[in-house]
This record gives C-alpha cells, sequence and structure tokens, in this order.
C-alpha cells in the first residue's frame, strides 16, 4: 500500500471515531524551499488536502500543530468558494509555512510559524494535529506523516 493511501485510511478512521464523517485527510506533504537571496530565506510548506462530508456545514477549523509547533496557514477551496465558506464534498487546501530568515543587523537566525505561538492542547503522536470544531464539538484529525516533495529553489 502506498504511504499516501496509508494516511488517507488512517485519517479516515480517525475522523470517523469523531462522529460523522465532517473532514477527511486525502493527501499531506511537506516540501523544502530556499530562496535565491539571503533576504528570501528558507523554509517548509506543509500542505493537507481535506475533503468536506456530509456533517462540513458546521466545522470551524482551529489550531494547527506540526511537531510541537504552532502554525498560522492559508486555507482555499480548491472545488470554488473561499476561506472556510464549504460544502460537503468540497476539497480544501490548507498550507502551513515555517520561514527562516537571517538578520541583517546581528547574522541571527529567526524562525517564523505563527503570530500566536502556543503548545498542542494534548499530547499526540504522528506528524501532525489540525483541531477544529464539528457541530459544537471539538475534534482532531491527526496527520500521520508528511510525503517529503523535492526541493524548490526560489529567485
Amino acid at each position: 500500500m502506498k504511504k499516501s493511501a496509508r494516511i488517507a485510511l488512517v485519517a479516515l478512521l480517525l475522523a470517523s471515531a469523531c462522529g460523522p464523517e465532517s473532514l477527511t485527510l486525502s493527501q499531506a506533504w511537506k516540501q523544502d524551499w530556499a530562496g535565491g537571496r539571503q533576504e528570501t530565506g528558507r523554509g517548509t510548506n506543509y500542505t493537507l488536502l481535506l475533503v468536506a462530508g456530509a456533517s462540513s456545514q458546521e466545522i470551524q477549523l482551529g489550531g494547527l500543530w506540526v511537531g510541537q509547533e504552532h502554525y498560522d496557514y492559508n486555507l482555499r477551496n480548491r472545488s470554488g468558494g473561499g476561506g472556510q465558506d464549504f460544502r460537503p464534498g468540497d476539497t480544501l487546501e490548507l498550507v502551513a509555512s515555517r520561514v527562516e530568515r537571517r538578520d541583517r543587523n546581528s547574522g541571527q537566525s529567526q524562525v517564523f510559524t505563527s503570530e500566536t505561538p502556543m503548545p498542542p492542547p494534548r499530547e499526540y503522536s504522528g506528524a501532525a494535529l489540525l483541531l477544529y470544531d464539528a457541530g459544537g464539538q471539538t475534534a482532531a484529525l491527526l496527520v500521520p506523516a508528511f510525503d517529503e516533495r523535492p526541493r524548490e529553489n526560489r529567485p
């Protein structure tokens, strides 16, 4: 069984354990990148493709943790619409980034992941944890592992 198929199967089982199928993980990957100029920095993009289930109209996405770091993310509805406006069956693309830049004056490296750093709300095993509210109850989607994409060199 392919790694991505195992990830989707595990995520489907976890999501179904949280009640009606409201959000499932289709794919998860990470891609390192490096800028051609020092000011651009380097980093890693983490991408989750999620499929909205039958009860998805009651979902409100919450925090995302990769390892022990909290991440801000951008959400795009690949099926049309925008932001968190989606319907059952829509494919949602969630992208979070870890950016590392060197300060020009001090030469110190600074890492950016989130405007509001916070520890995960609970221990978990796997690569990432996404919390969401489904019909008034907090649910969790566990990402067991990220597939790795080839490094991208940017100008």
